[in-house]
């Protein structure tokens, strides 16, 4: 089982301002692949199976900022970064 967290806050300095900062944990997970083709040319019925459990996934911690503007009541302009 793999376990992380996120954790973010955001403020507003002025009325039209937003600001916000985030922090996404790093995490591993193990990832078993099954496969099942089955093909049937000409009526003759040919299945393989594929099974692999050393396959595994890696995220890196991550870390993001973000901003945004309202201009006018419904326009907003926003922009953010994240880095892995």
């Amino acid at each position: 089982m793999a376990a992380n967290f996120n954790a973010g806050v955001i403020g507003h300095p002025l009325d039209s301002v937003n600001l916000g900062f985030v922090f996404k944990s790093s995490f591993s997970a193990d990832a078993p692949l099954w496969r099942r083709r089955t093909d049937r040319p000409d009526e003759v019925t040919t299945s393989i199976e594929r099974q692999r459990d050393d396959v595994a996934i890696d995220f890196p911690a991550a870390f993001g900022v973000g901003a945004s503007w309202r201009i006018r009541s419904p326009l907003t302009f926003s922009a953010d970064y994240t880095r892995s």
